[in-house]
């Protein structure tokens, strides 16, 4: 805890869109991270949230305008394979998961102010 791997300054360089092949889709990426995909990301996130999703069904998000990171692990490849033959997307369950969790914040918040609890 506390400890400190590296800059803000690396970590920006490493979240901000880079260029990538046409091909790859119109989502934007950095070194080794997507940014801002509302398909597994969620609905409420900030343009500058950024995270990765990997082939077992994790993915993993950071938003730092909410100081906040969601990680999502599942292992989609004990449910079988769908009727195309492909392993069942986790998308779905991990957008609505991040979804849950800016909602249940945003109450929380609005619960704070009342109460006068906090800034």
């Amino acid at each position: 805890m506390g400890i400190k791997l590296y800059s803000k300054e690396v970590i920006e360089e490493f979240t901000s869109p880079k260029s990538a092949p046409s091909s790859w889709n119109a989502y934007k990426y950095g070194y080794g991270w997507e940014i801002a995909r509302k398909d597994y990301m969620g609905d409420f996130t900030s343009s500058r949230t950024y995270g990765h999703s990997g082939f077992t069904g994790t993915q993993v998000i950071f938003d730092p305008e909410y100081n906040l990171q969601i990680i999502v692990l599942t292992n989609r490849q004990n449910n079988g394979l769908n009727e195309k033959g492909e392993y069942f997307s986790t998308f779905n369950l991990s957008r609505e998961i991040s979804n849950v969790v800016y909602e249940s914040l945003k109450r929380l918040t609005v619960i704070c102010q009342y109460l006068k609890i906090g800034k």
